[in-house]
């Protein structure tokens, strides 16, 4: 008999990206090591929702999915899936079909190849993305750079996770054989092998669990044995996940069951009838439990905080839908349509119309024009009036050259903008300004440490 659902909501939905810590193994805290290396937020963030079409990347602001008014130009690029955002470098990280792992730069409004050779590419829970190129090497990217780990070879990877303390899980599957092997860019990789079977991975990836015909493995991913290292499941476990947080392990069961245990002692802790079951998945921050109906194009949400079924979800399962916003939204697919849900209350927040079918994505940060986007308006702004004076810090053939000049500028706190070349003879000029007097210019110029000149559009001979 399957439970009272407090509600029906007829809709559909989309992607994720964040999510609370796991807890610890026995031998390293996996929350501590991650903490260590966990990227820092911006100061103000907000939930922005990603959308790739044939032409652009665009914004949308929750939770009423109102459009950011600019984009960012994909110039001929195939995108076949996001990788996730990297927010030391507030890039949006995607790859196609020809391996090549491309870099929306939301600062500066380019569109950059980070590496043409990727197999499998992610983003650790810390932020921090990793990749398998085509050769089997592993490495990860910081400050912009990929750094390949000496003496690692993913060769054959089947899929990756970024794990706890800077390393990387990997699968291989031979046959029968499925073996799991943790990366990292000091030691040597470490390997156990796992039975077959429907697996989980906790969120730091530390442990792993194994859906097997009448219980549930545990593995330590560094070749520790966990305790407990089963948990019996006479039902016959379907699906298996752990909750945001680790502590818990969610198990379907073939009888149509939902069973939920603690992942430290091995005890059943509850069970609720739901019916035939497909897949189920946490949302990213760990509150929601998805788990698909079979055969019907619905959705129970499962509300872990209170252990119960909450809703009902009209929506086809997909490998991005249903989802959770980093600010709490649930997003869903309505026909063509994406639809913004509020989390207590499960109403509409806000729509997307049309071309559900596009490439989505979320992540936390604060949209902020990029330079690139904001040279030719704020030029266009300040250059005719008199008096409007700059502070030219570099000229430049390099367009991208001198967008990245302007971008590290303006993050050291200086308002600086890119003036595009008028005539072919000119260069892409990097300026500070404009300022209403001269001492202010000065002022700004001194700033620098380097060399500098002042100049106004209106009057060239005033330029110094």
């Amino acid at each position: 008999m399957i439970p009272a659902v407090k509600r029906i909501v007829t809709l559909p939905a989309v992607c994720s990206t964040v999510a609370v810590l796991a807890c610890g193994g026995p031998r390293e805290n996996p929350q501590l090591l991650a903490l260590a290396q966990q990227v820092p937020p911006p100061a103000t963030v907000e939930a922005v929702l990603f959308r790739i079409t044939d032409r652009a990347l665009r914004f949308y602001t929750f939770p009423g999915l109102a459009e950011v008014g600019w984009n960012i130009a994909k110039r001929g690029l195939a995108v076949d899936a996001v990788v996730g955002f990297a927010p030391e470098t507030q890039q949006l990280l995607v790859i196609n079909d020809d391996s090549v792992l491309t870099a929306f730069d939301l600062a500066s409004g380019l569109v950059l190849v980070v590496d043409s050779s990727v197999s499998l590419a992610t983003i650790g829970p810390n932020g921090v993305p990793y990749v398998v190129g085509k050769g089997g090497a592993v490495g990860s990217i910081a400050r912009r750079r990929l750094a390949v780990w000496s003496d690692s070879i993913a060769l054959d990877s089947r899929r990756i996770w970024g794990a706890y303390g800077g390393r990387l899980l990997s699968e291989f599957s031979s046959g029968e054989t499925r073996t799991l092997r943790m990366f990292s860019s000091s030691d040597a990789p470490s390997t156990i092998t796992v039975p077959p079977g429907p697996m989980a991975i906790s969120r730091w990836a530390e442990l792993v669990a194994i859906a097997t015909p009448s219980a549930v493995e545990l593995f330590g991913t560094m070749g520790e044995v966990h305790d407990p290292s089963v948990i019996d499941v006479l039902e016959g476990p379907l699906q298996v996940v752990f909750s945001g947080s680790g502590h818990r392990i969610y198990v379907t069961t073939t009888g149509g069951k939902l069973l939920w245990f603690d992942r430290f002692s091995g005890a059943r802790l509850n069970s609720l009838q739901i019916g035939s079951t497909g897949p189920m998945r946490v949302g990213s921050l760990g509150r929601f439990l998805f788990i698909q109906q079979e055969g019907r194009d619905s959705v129970y949400v499962f509300d872990i905080r209170r252990n119960e079924l909450v809703v009902r979800l009209a929506t086809r399962w997909t490998a991005s839908t249903p989802s959770v916003a980093p600010d709490g939204t649930i997003l869903v697919r309505q026909q063509n349509d994406i639809v913004a849900l509020d989390p207590e209350s499960f109403l509409e927040t806000g729509r997307v119309e049309g071309d559900a079918g596009d490439v989505w994505a979320t992540a936390s940060w604060t949209p902020a024009q990029p330079v690139s986007r904001q040279a030719p308006e704020q030029a266009e702004d300040h250059l005719p009036g008199e008096g409007n004076l700059y502070v030219q810090v570099s000229s430049s053939q390099n367009q991208a050259w001198a967008q990245d000049l302007a971008v590290r500028l303006n993050r050291a706190g200086m308002e600086a903008l890119v003036l595009n070349p008028e005539g072919k003879e000119e260069l892409y000029r990097v300026v500070l300004g404009p300022f209403g007097v001269r001492d202010e210019a000065e002022s700004a110029g001194r700033r620098l440490g380097r060399p500098y000149w002042i100049f106004s559009p209106t009057d060239p001979q005033n330029d110094r």
